[in-house]
C-alpha cells in the first residue's frame, strides 16, 4: 500500500460510512435530506489517515495507522463510528511518531480532533443553507473562467472590484496542504469537490474563514 492508498473509497468504507448515515437519519440528524446525501457521498477517512485512540482514562493513547494495510478495517471501522477522530495530541506534531515507535503516548489533552458526525450534521442544519449563492454575489459575478478549477492539486479565487479592493476570496486546498495563498481567508476549504460530476463552492455565510463560509453546491459553469 502506497502513501495515498488509505484514500480509496472501497466497498468497506463505503458500506461503514452508509451504516454510520443511516443511524444519524434514524436519530433524526438529516432534517434536510440534502445534507444526508452530502454524508452518504464524502468520505470521512480521507482527512484522517492517523488518528489516536485512548488507551486508558488516565490520558494514554495508541495510534491507529490508516495506510497501514493489516490496519485498515480496525481503522475504518474507528473513522466511521459517530465519536471523535482525535488526531493531534498536546499540539505535538512528533507525538505521532512517539507513538509508533513506543506503542502508545501519554498527553494532557487532545488538540485537533475530526468532530463527532452527529455534531456536524446539526451544526450543518443549523446553517439553513438555501440552493445557489446569495444574489448579491451572484451580481458581482460578472467575470468568466474559460477552463475548470484544479480538482487535483487545489485552486484558490481572488476577486476585486475595478479599484481593485477585495470583493471576495476562497481557496480548496487538500487537508494536509498549508498553503501560503492570499486567496486564504481563515481556514481554506478542504478540496474534496469532485469537479466532473458538477460540484463546486458556493459562499453560506460571512463569517471571515473559508472553512466556515463556503459549501457544496452544484456548479454555475461560466461565473467567476
Amino acid at each position: 500500500m502506497t502513501d495515498d492508498d488509505y484514500r480509496l473509497d472501497d466497498a468497506e468504507a463505503r458500506t461503514l460510512r452508509a451504516t454510520l448515515v443511516a443511524e444519524l437519519a434514524a436519530a433524526g440528524a438529516f432534517p434536510d435530506p440534502r445534507w444526508r446525501q452530502v454524508f452518504k457521498t464524502v468520505p470521512r477517512h480521507v482527512f484522517v489517515p492517523h488518528v489516536f485512540v485512548p488507551a486508558d482514562t488516565a490520558g494514554t493513547y495508541r495510534p491507529l495507522d490508516g495506510t497501514d494495510p493489516a490496519r485498515r478495517g480496525e481503522w475504518l471501522r474507528h473513522v466511521y463510528a459517530d465519536d471523535i477522530a482525535i488526531t493531534q495530541l498536546d499540539g505535538d506534531e512528533k507525538a505521532w511518531k512517539a507513538a509508533m515507535r513506543d506503542g502508545t503516548v501519554t498527553a494532557e489533552a487532545m488538540t485537533c480532533t475530526s468532530s463527532q458526525p452527529a455534531l456536524m450534521a446539526g451544526m450543518l442544519a443549523e446553517l439553513g443553507v438555501a440552493d445557489g449563492a446569495p444574489a448579491a454575489l451572484l451580481d458581482l459575478a460578472d467575470g468568466v473562467y474559460a477552463t475548470g478549477l484544479n480538482e487535483t492539486e487545489g485552486y484558490g479565487m481572488y476577486i476585486t472590484d475595478s479599484a481593485g479592493r477585495l470583493v471576495d476570496a476562497v481557496a480548496a486546498y487538500d487537508v494536509t496542504v498549508d498553503q501560503d495563498t492570499p486567496c486564504r481567508l481563515g481556514e481554506e476549504t478542504r478540496n474534496w469537490t469532485r469537479n466532473d460530476l458538477g460540484e463546486s463552492y458556493t459562499r453560506a455565510q460571512f463569517l471571515g474563514d473559508n472553512e466556515l463560509d463556503f459549501v457544496v453546491t452544484a456548479e454555475r459553469t461560466g461565473r467567476a
